[in-house]
């Protein structure tokens, strides 16, 4: 049964809590586990102690893959698809429509099964305008056919989920790579989810690594021991791993020129210099003042990801300096 929920981006931990007391909680009691993404607010000690006060576990999805969590998901994108049909011009009264919108969502019969959440969870339909034109839907019912027939609903609908979760795990194996990691091996980490220096997302690199498992956390989700500069989740999803091969003893020792570190999702890094093979003298759109500039190839990156750095910028001095007439 879904709740929608006026709010702001700007909201925080307890005033999230206070919403979920008021909203949530105090119509359904207080749920054994709560499954959620690793915004900041879930993920802060004001939200940690909260829940753990009241004895409810903590789900979260994995770093970028939030298909962990795919319930909200699809619940996200069917409000903003509502939303978009009734919300005026000027999409100022989205909140307005909520309630409607929240009614209209419950009282709708759901294609895994095939029931409206309404009638699920209070075993009969909601009285809605034009319901009193059928003297029938105000007749007495009896309990032991009323009991009779939310029990029958209930086994239909639980038929109708697994059938339709049965055709969701059909789906996912089609395309489910099937590998298995230990503790101990080595793996790359897919870039898609990163963001990379260099101006061309494109020529960027596709995996980065090798990375080692340091624990095992299901059969799909792992985790790896990742540098401290990086500064992001380190559980992944298997679908972003992929081994890691040792070079045969009949290439000898390959020399591997690992990546520099890099801008991720939080902080941008330092990146290394290879060589300087250019400078000019140059000027900043919305800057006054010339200065110059140097052409920098990046270690670990291929020369088409060379860019123009300014002076201020660069602390390789030798390399600069060498490159003065």
């Amino acid at each position: 049964m879904g709740h929608f929920i006026a709010t702001t981006t700007t909201v925080d931990a307890p005033s999230l809590a206070k919403l979920m007391m008021s909203n949530i909680f105090r119509l359904h009691g207080f749920p054994k586990a709560l499954i959620s993404d690793r915004d900041a607010r879930f993920t802060s000690e004001y939200w940690k102690q909260f829940i753990d006060a009241l004895g409810i576990a903590s789900h979260m999805s994995t770093a970028f893959h939030p298909e962990t969590d795919g319930q909200t998901e699809r619940m996200n994108r069917t409000i903003e698809e509502m939303l978009r049909s009734y919300v005026n011009d000027k999409h100022d009264n989205w909140d307005e429509l909520l309630p409607y919108l929240e009614l209209a969502y419950n009282n709708s019969r759901q294609a895994s099964h095939k029931f409206t959440p309404y009638f699920l969870n209070h075993g009969t339909h909601p009285f809605v305008p034009g319901a009193a034109l059928n003297p029938t839907s105000a007749a007495a019912v009896n309990p032991d056919t009323l009991a009779h027939t939310v029990a029958t609903a209930l086994t239909e609908a639980k038929q109708h989920l697994e059938r339709a979760r049965e055709r969701q795990r059909e789906y996912a194996n089609k395309s489910r790579r099937h590998v298995e990691f230990k503790v101990g091996d080595r793996v790359y980490l897919s870039t898609e989810n990163l963001k990379l220096p260099g101006p061309s997302r494109k020529l960027q690199e596709r995996r980065i690594g090798p990375f080692t498992i340091s624990k095992v956390l299901s059969p799909v989700t792992y985790k790896l021991t990742l540098p401290n500069e990086m500064q992001i989740h380190a559980t992944f999803h298997v679908k972003l791993l992929h081994p890691f091969v040792e070079s045969p003893e009949e290439f000898g020792e390959r020399v591997t020129v690992e990546l520099p570190p890099i801008g991720y999702a939080r902080g941008d890094g330092i990146y290394l210099v290879d060589y300087v093979f250019g400078r000019k003298w140059d000027t900043i759109v919305g800057k006054s003042r010339p200065e110059w500039f140097y052409h920098v190839a990046w270690l670990g990156y291929s020369l088409e990801e060379a860019t123009w750095e300014p002076r201020r910028q660069l602390l390789c001095h030798r390399l600069t300096h060498s490159f003065l007439p």
